[in-house]
């Protein structure tokens, strides 16, 4: 059977829907400050392990503001 899991990241239109900020620092900190396995973490939250090796890698290196949505240009 297929699974009713709805696709958070490009779905058939392309486009990227943006996680919650609070989602990818509790992610971020249960990987780093806690030491929990990426891997468990990934499955617990139903996130692609690509996707929140992006996020740890931002977060160390720049801490919690890396986490935040980028400023997006005005549309013309």
């Amino acid at each position: 059977s297929k699974s009713t899991k709805t696709s958070r990241g490009r779905g058939a239109g392309g486009s990227r829907r943006p996680y919650n900020v609070e989602l990818k620092r509790q992610v971020c900190r249960l990987i780093v400050e806690e030491g929990a396995a990426h891997a468990s973490v990934c499955r617990a939250f139903g996130l692609h392990p690509t996707t929140v090796y992006e996020w740890v890698r931002a977060f160390r290196a720049r801490g919690e503001d890396a986490l935040k949505p980028a400023e997006r240009a005005p549309r013309a």
